[in-house]
């Protein structure tokens, strides 16, 4: 049985900056066109949420681009406690083809840029877990010295199951693609043809493979690139909007969840599905109730967390936030080292964000706030209701 998709390909609305495209652009594309895949494999729907890092350190902080080695390797065996699905960019790539099947809930890791701590604090992580990973390198960045990454290590950990997109030649900003379209048409597709087609070719040359994913340097993209990324061999692009992939998603307008350094919670994020059962709970530093990520069938719940392992806990200093609450009356119970709220009316919405923080005794600020988010099972409620005793 043929079964045929229309991907309508629609003017790109989300993207921050403004532009006007150059006459003669702008009939590239139809909304009306389509594509024909081939006969489907899976006959269920399958998801696949794809992960996306860039730098990492052992001894620097974190910021936005760049992770702690710990966290890094929390979440990685975070992935393998599961038993999530980790998957390939050739399983992806086939899956989309409808050539392979997946379960429902999938992961893809992406790494974009190429910096040498890749290879020296990442590498080591994914390949202790056997996890597949996908390298975004950009061709100037490559032999810029000790902070890249050499030919030998990404032909090493090529070995271990990584495999390369195209993450063009020079890592245009926004303010460069505007620049390249002001100067005309002409001048303007030579330019993409060159970041996309011209840095595949590289990269495909140096590291003696095939190419055919792009991932959009800052995720900026637009419609009439789409031409240019086919003509160039290119048929799968990536972007930094979050969102799960379906077999659906437009191929050159495929989502991914940036981690962060400094906000751990797009990795949570990234882990709730839409399809199956499955709820995806991360243990954190203190046990919390209800624990994070999970359901609970109780409308006033009990909201607490242990603070037992804090030394010089200042208990005065202690306060809770629950989200559509505000700051809540949560009272602290020095016999357990508990601070406990429970919920003054029940609860109406799907989920919870909850945030603790509290001083040490001597200290004028308070630690790193301690979240997490819980959700509510509105239904199990009515189906206790229906069931006769």
């Amino acid at each position: 049985m043929i079964v045929r998709y229309i991907f309508s390909l629609v003017l790109f609305c989300s993207v921050a900056w403004s532009v006007t495209l150059p006459k003669g652009i702008e009939e590239e594309l139809s909304s009306s066109e389509t594509e024909e895949v081939t006969q489907l494999v899976a006959t269920k729907r399958s998801e696949v949420s794809v992960l996306c890092y860039h730098d990492f350190s052992e001894t620097l902080s974190a910021t936005e681009m760049r992770i702690q080695a710990d966290s890094f390797a929390q979440q990685m065996q975070h992935l393998a406690d599961l038993e999530v699905n980790v998957i390939s960019l050739s399983d992806f790539i086939e899956w989309k083809q409808g050539k392979r099947e997946l379960p429902a809930q999938n992961v893809m890791i992406t790494i974009d840029d190429g910096w040498r701590s890749v290879y020296e604090v990442a590498f080591p992580v994914l390949k202790k877990h056997e996890f597949p990973f996908v390298l975004g390198l950009y061709t100037n960045f490559l032999g810029g010295g000790g902070k890249t990454l050499s030919d030998v290590m990404i032909s090493v950990m090529s070995r271990h199951g990584m495999e390369i997109a195209c993450h063009s030649a020079s890592h245009p900003l926004p303010s460069k693609v505007k620049g390249a379209r002001n100067q005309g048409e002409l001048a303007y597709v030579e330019f993409m043809k060159t970041e996309f087609g011209g840095s595949k070719e590289k990269l495909e040359k140096r590291f003696k493979t095939e190419i055919e994913s792009y991932v959009y340097p800052g995720g900026f993209y637009l419609k009439d690139m789409f031409p240019i990324l086919r003509e160039g061999g290119l048929n799968y692009a990536y972007t930094v909007k979050p969102g799960k992939i379906t077999l659906e998603t437009p191929n050159f307008e495929l989502p991914r969840y940036v981690v962060l350094g400094t906000t751990p919670r797009i990795f949570d994020e990234a882990l709730k599905f839409s399809i199956g059962n499955k709820r995806v709970a991360f243990d954190l530093e203190y046990p919390v109730k209800p624990s994070h990520n999970t359901s609970t069938s109780d409308r006033r719940p009990w909201v607490g967390v242990d603070l037992s392992n804090v030394e010089n806990l200042d208990v005065n200093s202690v306060y809770m936030r629950v989200g559509g609450f505000g700051k809540v009356d949560a009272k602290f119970v020095k016999d357990t080292n508990r601070l406990e709220w429970q919920a003054i009316r029940p609860l109406r919405l799907p989920s919870y964000k909850v945030r603790v923080q509290w001083k040490l005794k001597g200290n004028s600020n308070y630690e790193s706030p301690l979240n997490w988010e819980f959700y509510v099972d509105h239904k199990a409620e009515y189906t206790k209701l229906a069931v006769p005793e």
